[in-house]
C-alpha cells in the first residue's frame, strides 16, 4: 500500500493476490465491494483474484478473471474471458481507475489465448462504465438478472499475430 499521502506510481501490473493483500481488501470500510474468496491452492492464471500493485508493489486493488467476475447468474462461454476489477476504497475518486483497468486488461489478453474479454457492469455504476470504456471496452448489450440491469462490455480477441480479429495483419 502506498505509505499515507503517496500517490501511486505507474506503470501498474497484476501479480499474485497475497494473505496480506486479502486482509487489506477485506477491511475496506466497503466490504461489499471486495468479495475475496479464501483459496488453498493459487489459481490458475485464468480465473480467480489477482492484485493490481504499482511500480513499487504497492496494492492499488484487484482483479479477478473467469467465474468470480461475472455478474450473479451470468453464465459463462467458452470463447469469452470475463474480467472485472476494484481498487482501494482510499484510493477511489483519485483518478487511477482507468490506469488499473489497463493493466488489467493487458493482464486478461495476456492469458485469454483467442478469447475475448467480457466486462458486466451494473448500470448504476457510471465510474465503472467510464473505466471499462477507458480500458478499452465497448457496449455490447444489456442484460438483466435477479431484478438489476447490466450493462455488458467486450473486446475482440487477439489473433497470434496481435492484431485484433477482423483487422489486417500488423506488420
Amino acid at each position: 500500500m502506498p505509505p499515507e499521502g503517496q500517490q501511486p506510481v505507474p506503470p501498474f501490473h497484476v501479480r499474485q493476490l497475497t494473505i496480506e493483500d486479502g486482509l487489506t481488501l477485506a477491511a475496506s470500510p466497503q466490504p461489499g465491494a471486495w468479495q475475496v474468496y479464501d483459496a488453498l491452492e493459487p489459481f490458475p492464471a485464468d480465473e480467480g483474484y489477482w492484485a493490481v500493485a504499482d511500480s513499487q508493489d504497492a496494492l492499488l486493488g484487484f482483479c479477478c478473471l473467469g467465474e468470480p467476475a461475472r455478474a450473479p447468474g451470468e453464465t459463462g462461454h467458452p470463447a469469452v474471458l470475463d474480467i472485472a476489477i476494484g481498487i482501494r476504497s482510499d484510493l477511489s475518486g483519485r483518478g487511477w481507475g482507468a490506469e488499473l483497468g489497463r493493466a488489467a486488461v493487458a493482464y486478461a489478453r495476456s492469458v485469454a489465448l483467442d478469447r475475448r474479454l467480457r466486462t458486466t457492469v451494473p448500470e448504476w455504476n457510471a465510474v465503472g462504465l467510464h473505466v471499462a470504456e477507458q480500458s478499452g471496452f465497448v457496449r455490447a448489450g444489456t442484460l438483466a438478472l435477479g431484478g438489476h440491469q447490466y450493462i455488458i462490455l467486450e473486446q475482440p480477441c487477439l489473433q497470434a499475430s496481435g492484431s485484433l480479429v477482423g483487422e489486417a495483419p500488423r506488420m
